[in-house]
């Protein structure tokens, strides 16, 4: 089962409101994650949604990185804003997951992958990496972890 984390107390309120399973933690600080069970090697999927320049990426993705199990993956994802801005961000973060040790794909965001009025504005890919020394994921393992994803993220 997915829930969320954001370092933002009016997002969470929003969210919570809306019924979703939301939660505070910033990733800069000690034992947020921690208390909500985000420890290493925990998860199998971590995403980044909207990640963004001013919001402590690098924090996110140390964050992620640390609770990444070894074969899992981290998904991120991009404001259209920031792109079509050329800010910089996705190859920012492309190559801080690189010399984290991922390898890094860049991936048309998937037509099916459910879109609520949050992510009408996203990017139209998403960075996919692994860990170099992980298994490559056979493409039937790679649809089931995507629409695990799309069901963490209907109706967000």
């Amino acid at each position: 089962k997915g829930f969320g984390v954001d370092s933002e107390q009016d997002v969470v309120a929003e969210a919570r409101s809306k019924g979703h399973e939301v939660f505070y933690g910033a990733p800069d600080k000690a034992g947020d994650y921690e208390k909500l069970g985000l420890i290493k090697d925990s998860k199998d999927i971590v995403i980044i949604n909207n990640i963004e320049a001013l919001y402590k990426p690098w924090a996110l993705i140390g964050r992620a990185d640390s609770i990444v199990k070894p074969d899992g993956l981290i998904i991120v994802n991009f404001e259209k804003y920031d792109i079509e801005n050329k800010n910089g961000i996705d190859k920012s973060v492309e190559k801080d997951l690189k010399s984290r040790g991922y390898s890094v794909e860049k991936i048309p965001f998937p037509a099916d992958y459910p879109r609520s009025e949050a992510y009408v504005d996203q990017a139209d890919f998403l960075l996919l990496a692994r860990k170099e020394n992980a298994d490559i994921p056979n493409k039937d393992r790679l649809e089931t972890r995507m629409d695990s994803i799309r069901n963490v993220q209907t109706g967000i």
